[in-house]
């Protein structure tokens, strides 16, 4: 009976993709845009931070630089004896470094590379680290409210991006690039400026070349011309004229 049924109902023919399909890694090239725009903005927005430091770290006054009693050499002591400031400083250099690193691992998701699902996830894991060491010295050092809710929400933001990393890192492990999606065809052409493929020497050799192809097409024309007025011509002469 068994053979019976496997008559009547053949195998389905495996599915093939086809053009319409989504892409085999679409979400992680999704998570490339993603990081790209968040790194970008976080890398701005640490700008707009390092300018309005004095909320938590006041200018230094006349008297106490004059009397000498603040060094402008920052150690690793110093940092820990003053939590508040290491913890400021490890939440803006987080958010400058990884958000360059999130731009570059994205285009490197975008473009398929395999090292950028591992690099971006790394990036994410280790910033929200760093930013949750920087927050618990910003709440043992008493910093103030302004910098202590930037760096929950740099908190939040990288939780959040770390679980996309994740998600992507394993599409990518189950469904890896191409082998040869780094390497370049035999066949390709480096252009040699945005405008222009080919430097002017070679362009003013093949404008020669073309020039000169088209004067002998026209010479071959000219030629050819010239035989056929020649038949006539002699024609009308071998033709015997009518006596009058």
């Amino acid at each position: 009976m068994l053979l019976i049924a496997m008559a009547e109902y053949p195998p389905m023919p495996e599915r093939r993709p086809s053009a319409d399909d989504p892409p085999p890694r679409a979400f992680s090239q999704g998570v490339g845009l993603l990081l790209q725009t968040a790194g970008m903005l976080l890398f701005l927005s640490s700008c707009c931070v390092c300018g309005l430091s004095g909320l938590w770290d006041q200018p230094l006054t006349g008297d106490s630089t004059a009397a000498g009693s603040v060094s402008a050499v920052v150690t690793f002591s110093s940092l820990i004896q003053q939590p508040a400031a290491g913890g400021a400083m490890l939440t803006v250099v987080t958010a400058t470094l990884a958000g360059l690193a999130m731009v570059g691992f994205g285009l490197g998701l975008q473009a398929e590379r395999h090292y950028a699902a591992a690099g971006s996830t790394t990036t994410t894991l280790l910033a929200t680290l760093l930013l949750l060491a920087g927050g618990v010295g910003l709440w043992i050092g008493g910093a103030s409210w302004s910098i202590r809710l930037w760096n929950h929400f740099l908190l939040a933001l990288f939780g959040i991006l770390s679980a996309f990393t994740i998600v992507a890192w394993r599409e990518a492990r189950d469904q890896p690039p191409p082998e040869n999606v780094d390497v370049v065809p035999p066949d390709h052409k480096i252009p040699y400026s945005w405008y222009h493929d080919d430097p002017p020497d070679v362009r003013l050799e093949r404008e020669i070349a073309e020039r000169r192809a088209r004067l002998e097409a026209e010479q071959r024309e000219l030629d050819r011309m010239q035989r056929e007025l020649n038949a006539q011509r002699q024609n009308k002469e071998d033709t015997p004229k009518p006596r009058g």
